[in-house]
């Protein structure tokens, strides 16, 4: 009994210093760090012997982990870029309900990894998939935090036509998202449509870290960041790089398109690749993919500024469209005078004809 509570001590105290730890490794003249503890684990990957150019902070996809960057990581550090990732609430081994975080709680995630990252250099963010609608959404919420540029890969602004929910389940999910939040659903992600790579593919499926279900209030608040990113993309204004796959069938590349035709970066370049799947990082367009960022970046150095200080305080709530007084005047007008040219007709017949000639005035003023 005395050996089984001694071996009980000992698991409780290898617990406890596994979640207070950091890994560091030095390989390569990159100096590796990894460090858990109850909430997060961060990933740092800092050049040794080179000349620090910038930051470079990588935010994953949903479902995966920043342990599936670790070779772009590698690629930028030997670049001379300080590179920072995040396994973000509920994914990979940070702490949370698995697959149930809101975008709101997701920025605040990233608003973490950049307090790890030195205020004197440049930043640059780096999103993959609903990574990228993270960054793109963190940098167009917080206007004022000197970010250096944005690159997003196949970022999640929309769905392909086949995986768009129809009325009745976008009204369930919207509605019951708040009241149902532990609820997890299939995410529908086909494994087979993320690459083309066969040796990844097999890697995917062994990975446990990797979840296919999505909590109701993360599905909710998805479509309610993606419905703000579409109509508030004219009010993005910092330098962008977007690549996407035109046969990504996870997410749908013309709403990568249509955000950069109309943000207003002033310094904005758009890379899709004709055969490309989701995850191009791990496919046969990943050598060009690190070319085009590392060159993008390297060219976006000059102008840059420094990070400085980062607020306590970020924004994280999704904005609004402003309402437009004039037409909700114009259907209060509409209304009053339906009802008052009803009482005055007698005759139900020429009744239900006025009806008929309003009511679908109405609807299309909606």
């Amino acid at each position: 009994m005395k050996k089984l509570s001694k071996g009980l001590i000992m698991i409780l105290i290898n617990f406890w210093e596994n979640f207070n730890l950091i890994h560091i490794c030095l390989q390569d003249n990159i100096q590796w760090e990894k460090e858990h503890n109850q909430d997060y684990t961060l990933q740092k990957l800092l050049p040794q012997k080179v000349q620090i150019k910038a930051s470079l902070a990588i935010i994953h996809g949903f479902g995966e982990h920043s342990g599936r960057f670790l070779h772009l990581a590698d690629f930028y550090a030997k670049a001379g870029f300080e590179v920072y990732m995040i396994d973000l609430r509920g994914f990979g081994y940070s702490g949370g309900a698995r697959g149930c975080a809101t975008q709101q709680q997701l920025l605040q995630d990233v608003k973490v990894l950049i307090q790890q990252v030195n205020p004197s250099l440049p930043l640059f963010l780096y999103g993959h998939s609903m990574g990228g609608l993270v960054v793109l959404a963190f940098t167009l919420l917080n206007p004022a935090i000197q970010i250096a540029g944005v690159i997003a890969t196949s970022p999640l602004l929309g769905f392909p036509s086949d995986r768009k929910l129809d009325w009745l389940k976008l009204n369930f999910v919207t509605t019951a998202g708040k009241k149902l939040e532990d609820m997890v659903v299939n995410s529908m992600v086909n494994p087979t449509a993320l690459t083309k790579n066969n040796s990844q593919l097999k890697h995917s499926f062994g990975d446990r870290l990797m979840i296919p279900f999505c909590g109701l209030n993360m599905a909710a608040s998805i479509l309610s960041q993606v419905k703000m990113m579409k109509g508030h993309s004219h009010l993005f204004n910092k330098p962008l790089l977007i690549l996407h796959g035109k046969q990504d069938a996870v997410t749908n590349y013309h709403d990568s398109v249509h955000f950069f035709e109309n943000c207003k970066s002033q310094e904005k370049a758009l890379k899709l690749f004709e055969n490309g799947y989701h995850e191009l990082q791990h496919d046969e367009e990943c050598d060009e993919l690190m070319t085009i960022t590392l060159d993008w970046l390297q060219r976006r150095l000059d102008n840059a500024k420094i990070l400085g200080n980062v607020p306590t305080v970020i924004n994280v709530q999704p904005l609004k469209r402003k309402s437009n007084n004039k037409v909700k005047c114009i259907l209060l007008i509409l209304i009053i005078a339906y009802f008052i040219v009803s009482l005055k007709y007698k005759n139900l017949a020429q009744g239900s004809k006025l009806k008929k000639l309003i009511i679908p005035l109405l609807l299309f003023k909606k």
